[in-house]
């Protein structure tokens, strides 16, 4: 068994955690946790929300170990597999938790689309290697609306160290000029998409670099249609994200 799994979807490394034990079962799963985005992987045999005895056979990804409130679920084809990367993946369904839609069955909604392109796989570094970005210090600057809504995501960054460690495999940048902090990353374990926010949970600017060819992406450069988008405004579970052409990021260290 792997001390380490990497999952594709809810990006980056998890370290094992410890063991969990289903008394109606008597088998023991493992469980891991990703210091960086503060997530669980975890199996659940059962849900004891109600009187009588409800199966649930599900992996789960969430903020908190042996609860189904996660954002993510996998039923694996066949339950008794202990090992996350051994599913059956043609034969195993996923969902992410996204926002209510309602329907003729549900007027609240149901928030959970299927993704078969979820996995989990046992880390190996020589498949999913740690990378560099040319820069280890930039400064971000706008006249347009990220100046207007997020002027705190403006600044000089520098590249912090060792975050390998927190289940990072792209490099992580934070705010070094004066201000509230601010942190650029990415969780994708191959950069495809970069973040800035207040930590490194939270965001409001996002750069989508899903369709690009490269092997790894940096956030230094982007295509047409590639842009930053800003956070706008936010309602409940309902968010406006606007592209904002204007935003740029001049390396420091290259001058």
């Amino acid at each position: 068994l792997s001390p380490v799994c990497l999952v594709s979807y809810d990006f980056g490394l998890y370290f094992l955690h410890g063991w969990n034990e289903h008394d109606s079962q008597g088998v023991k799963y493992p469980s891991y946790f990703r210091p960086a985005s503060e997530q669980y992987v975890f199996y659940m045999h059962e849900l004891g929300a109600w009187e009588y005895w409800h199966s649930y056979d599900r992996w789960v990804i969430g903020p908190v170990h042996n609860q189904a409130g996660g954002g993510i679920m996998i039923k694996p084809y066949n339950p008794e597999m202990v090992c996350p990367w051994q599913i059956k993946w043609f034969r195993t369904h996923r969902w992410y938790h996204d926002v209510n839609i309602p329907n003729l069955w549900n007027p609240v909604g149901n928030p959970w689309k299927i993704d078969d392109t979820i996995f989990i796989e046992c880390y190996k570094e020589e498949n999913w290697p740690e990378f560099d970005c040319p820069c280890t210090s930039f400064n971000i600057t706008n006249e347009g609306r990220v100046k207007e809504y997020h002027p705190d995501r403006l600044g000089e960054y520098t590249l912090l160290t060792d975050m390998h460690k927190e289940g990072y495999l792209a490099p992580v940048y934070a705010k070094v000029s004066p201000g509230p902090p601010s942190y650029l990353y990415s969780h994708h374990p191959r950069g495809k998409v970069w973040l800035v926010g207040s930590t490194t949970s939270t965001w409001s600017l996002r750069l989508n670099k899903l369709s690009s060819a490269e092997e790894r992406d940096c956030p230094f450069a982007w295509q047409p249609g590639e842009e930053w988008e800003y956070l706008q405004s936010k309602k409940g579970e309902k968010e406006v994200w606007l592209r904002d052409t204007d935003l740029k990021i001049q390396c420091t260290d290259q001058e």
